[in-house]
């Protein structure tokens, strides 16, 4: 499970448990330690907690989102707020409600299941397919190759020694 929250709470870990400042945020502190206080607790009653999405420190992702925003003119997420838990339940309703309850929570931007990662299908080839497999012959579709005003030039290049 990931769990962001919302942007000026400065959520942290400190002593494997969730804690939050409210610097620039419209809730009080102790509106966000409660709402903090809850999502430990959540995690706890299936036997984990909290830890940070990101595992940079919380000042290299601060100039990274500095930086970006100097680039692109844009406010950035700030990546130091996602946190995750592995999900431990048994059941696709216990999930459910435990994201419920996440969401509920006013700290809370968002709270979400993050896929496992997929190993690729990769088809498995013996020699005598491979061997037998031919690729199409596109050359004639490859028109920017030319010396024309279309093309780059690649046959001059190509009968040029270069030395």
């Amino acid at each position: 499970i990931v769990v962001k929250f919302h942007e000026g709470t400065e959520v942290r870990v400190e002593s494997a448990r969730l804690t939050g400042d409210a610097v620039s945020s419209a809730r009080s502190r102790a509106s966000i330690q409660r709402d903090l206080d809850e999502v430990t607790a959540t995690f706890a009653r299936t036997g984990t907690r909290a830890e940070p999405l990101f595992r940079v420190p919380r000042s290299r992702l601060k100039q990274l989102k500095e930086r970006g925003e100097r680039l692109t003119a844009r406010p950035l997420a700030d990546l130091s707020l996602y946190f995750e838990a592995p999900w431990t339940g048994t059941s696709r309703s216990e999930l459910e409600a435990h994201l419920e309850a996440l969401n509920a929570l006013d700290s809370v931007e968002i709270a979400y299941v993050q896929p496992a990662p997929q190993t690729p299908a990769i088809p498995v080839l013996d020699q005598a397919e491979v061997a037998s497999s031919t690729t199409p012959d596109f050359t004639a579709l490859q028109g920017y190759v030319e010396d024309d005003a279309n093309g780059i030039g690649v046959s001059v290049a190509r009968s040029t020694t270069w030395t």
